[in-house]
């Protein structure tokens, strides 16, 4: 019991992943106490199977020793008594022999289980639907009176009995393979209970019960369960997000399994996993789909597996892809691509290399960000010290400034992440000197917040702002409570068109903050940079979680405003050198001469 409630008690780290290696045993696995035990090769261990289903048919004591093992270690257990169906080829139940990335991933998902959330992204093909039935399987005979839940995408895929192309149907077809013993109480009734239409898998004997759920069922959000799988969820039709906040009280482990299927959901929980542990198990790490693997180094074939006996005239592929002999087979399917294999087999989601902002972008942010020194709220023109409060300064909340540029991003805000917005940045140093983000506020009371901001800060602030969409109402209320020093675009029109989902003004600011003509103080906004991606069709999408990037925005409107007269300022200050390095961030760029008039002159025709 101690170590149970230590468990319950972990405060999880952040981020955390784990990733199957090729032939080398977890920790996880050696902490497992009998799975050592057995023999290694596949001969020795079906005659280890056979040993023990002979004894424990006549051996009372025996099997209740190899029994108390296998509760003890679920590695044990499948590698005795489990069978599964193969399919493909000559259909057959066959004894599990488990690789060694099954071994992995069996015991790390056993020393969570119903403790820990989970994201697994994996490969087609190396069985992990058939992990999470031995380890539901297992928990269901040896532990008494607990709740699981199997979800998967739609009825048909979900269950139909004793048919193992579905998930409960798996669990039929393994518990149908025990010994007659493990299968029946002591006057030989079975300890099965099974309702097809229910989708529920019960144990007569212990009160354990395993209940299937499609993707579109409500009904989950009223259970209590020790863990619920969720089986290859990148493929759900249904509204992921919503399905996640409906079974986020139902159990404190939730086991998200799937192959990737483009940027939805899946994709998005792997990239920002929070307090679930991600577990990552690919081809590359299995041991028979290795096999023959080779990849090209500057056009010479490098060999990855010695002694692989390749078959003669064997057509090597460079292209720039780690491969096996598998590998190429599976890419040569008909209808095979090579984007379904960077998602389904290589684990690489099309969004991956897609990334909006790049390394040398990131970097320059990462090394101008800094913590605010000064967090809190401003009322009536004040400056209130609130380390919870909605405005972060990164000069003293009291000093005045000369020039600044306020950008604005309205929020519908309601409860979802949406965030109305608001950056300031200096125009002659080009630092960010000030953010402030706020939920549940409507336009016209951000209008008020951001004009507040503005008169407080001193000086001259100019405000430009998003002005298409709910921008209107935010638009009318600046010129209704009357604020002079408002962004003109060249055609004279008030405040920042979006015509583009934001990417032209994105890749301004991205480029500004490399080639250091914006110092990008905030660490918050460069998080959500990062979190622009394109999908497959070239459309700009936000990743994150949290927020709709509302904060990245308001910086890039604000950068829209105040770059012309950053430039200005930087020519102002022309310098011999071409740059001048600072923390490893190149800034001051040297421009040329002949450009000083043309930009003077755009910034003179009006507060810019």
């Amino acid at each position: 019991m101690r170590r149970k409630n230590a468990i319950v008690q972990q405060v999880w780290k952040k981020n955390e992943r784990f990733r199957t290696v090729l032939n080398q045993p977890s920790e996880a696995v050696q902490e497992l106490p009998y799975f050592s035990m057995l023999p290694k090769d596949e001969v020795g261990l079906l005659k280890w199977r056979i040993y023990v289903r002979e004894r424990a048919l006549h051996d009372l004591k025996f099997r209740a020793q190899i029994w108390q093992m296998c509760k003890e270690d679920v590695l044990f257990f499948a590698s005795t008594f489990m069978y599964i169906f193969e399919p493909r080829g000559e259909a057959t139940m066959m004894p599990l022999m488990l690789w060694t990335d099954q071994c992995d991933v069996l015991a790390v998902w056993s020393k969570y289980f119903g403790h820990r959330d989970l994201i697994v992204p994996k490969s087609r093909g190396i069985g992990i639907s058939w992990m999470l039935v031995v380890l539901f399987l297992h928990r269901w005979l040896f532990f008494s009176n607990i709740d699981l839940a199997l979800v998967s995408k739609d009825n048909d895929s979900l269950d139909i009995v004793n048919r193992p192309a579905t998930l409960m149907g798996k669990l039929d077809v393994a518990f149908a393979a025990l010994p007659e013993w493990a299968k029946n109480d002591k006057h030989g009734k079975s300890i099965l209970k099974r309702t097809g239409t229910q989708h529920r898998f019960e144990n007569r004997l212990n009160g354990a019960a395993i209940v299937g759920y499609a993707s579109t069922d409500e009904k989950l959000r009223g259970g209590r369960f020790t863990a619920v799988g969720f089986d290859e969820v990148a493929f759900y039709e249904a509204d992921v997000q919503r399905m996640l906040i409906s079974a986020q009280y139902v159990s404190h482990c939730r086991m998200f399994i799937s192959t990737y299927n483009g940027t939805n959901m899946f994709f998005r929980l792997v990239q920002e996993p929070r307090t679930a542990l991600v577990v990552e198990t690919y081809w590359t790490a299995n041991p028979v789909r290795w096999g023959g693997a080779y990849k090209f180094v500057n056009g010479q074939i490098q060999f990855l597996d010695p002694g692989y006996k390749y078959p003669e005239g064997y057509e090597f592929i460079d292209d720039g892809l780690l491969r096996s002999v598998w590998f190429d087979q599976e890419l040569n399917r008909t209808g095979s691509t090579r984007a379904a294999a960077l998602e389904e087999l290589n684990g690489i989601a099309a969004q991956n290399s897609r990334r909006m902002m790049t390394k040398r972008q990131e970097d320059a942010a990462i090394a101008s960000g800094r913590p605010a020194p000064y967090y809190g709220t401003i009322e009536d023109g004040v400056w209130i010290d609130d380390a919870d409060g909605n405005y972060a300064f990164w000069i003293p909340p009291q000093s005045k400034t000369n020039i600044v540029y306020i950008g604005a991003d309205p929020a519908v805000g309601v409860a979802d992440a949406a965030e109305a917005a608001m950056t300031a940045i200096d125009g002659v140093t080009g630092q960010v000197i000030m953010s402030a983000a706020f939920r549940d506020c409507q336009p016209i009371d951000f209008a008020r917040k951001v004009v507040a901001a503005a008169k407080f800060l001193g000086g001259t602030v100019v405000i430009n702002w998003e002005t298409t969409g709910i921008g209107i109402t935010f638009t009318n209320e600046l010129k209704r409570l009357n604020y002079g020093l408002l962004y003109q675009q060249e055609d004279g029109k008030l405040g920042w068109h979006n015509m583009d989902r934001g990417e032209a003004i994105l890749f301004e600011s991205m480029r500004a903050i490399a080639d250091g003509e914006v110092f990008l103080s905030d660490e918050k906004i460069r998080e959500q940079l990062t979190q622009f991606e394109y999908d497959r069709e070239n459309n700009l999408l936000f990743m994150g979680q949290d927020s709709h990037g509302d904060r990245a925005m308001s910086f890039a409107i604000a950068w829209n405003a105040a770059k012309n007269r950053r430039k200005a300022a930087l020519l102002s200050k022309r310098r011999t050198q071409d740059t001048i390095q600072r923390s490893g961030v190149e800034y001051e760029p040297e421009y040329r001469a002949e450009q000083e008039n043309r930009w003077m002159n755009r910034f003179n025709r009006g507060a810019r």
